[in-house]
């Protein structure tokens, strides 16, 4: 009886380590998908350099230029409650941030900025 206790608890402790193991496997994908969408932006801004202004757009819209279009899709499909904005200064810097809603403790949403020089 008390090894059938003991084996109970253990299988318990393994259970919820389990649980924690996908929580955070998930959520370190997820940071992946938003680094390599945010090198997906920056090559496409640097392979049309003359036109990095197109580039900008703000949280919450979708754009008017055809590249930002598309990648605002991409992160709406790779990220639950994907969003992301794209600011690019006069001198060529872009600040890239890339948030979702992550559901581990039901906060805010995490966000992933990169600044980069083009």
């Amino acid at each position: 009886l008390i090894s059938i206790v003991v084996l109970s608890v253990g299988l318990l402790g393994y259970a919820g380590l389990q649980t924690v193991s996908m929580k955070n496997n998930t959520s370190a994908f997820q940071r992946s998908q938003a680094t390599m969408l945010t090198y997906d932006i920056v090559d496409r801004m640097r392979a049309n350099k003359p036109n990095l202004a197109s580039y900008s757009v703000a949280m919450g819209s979708i754009g008017s230029y055809a590249d930002v279009i598309s990648w605002k899709n991409e992160v709406a499909a790779a990220l639950p409650d994907g969003d992301a904005s794209v600011a690019v200064d006069l001198a060529g810097n872009a600040t890239i941030t890339i948030q979702w809603d992550d559901n581990r403790d039901g906060t805010d949403p995490v966000e992933f900025i990169t600044e980069t020089a083009l």
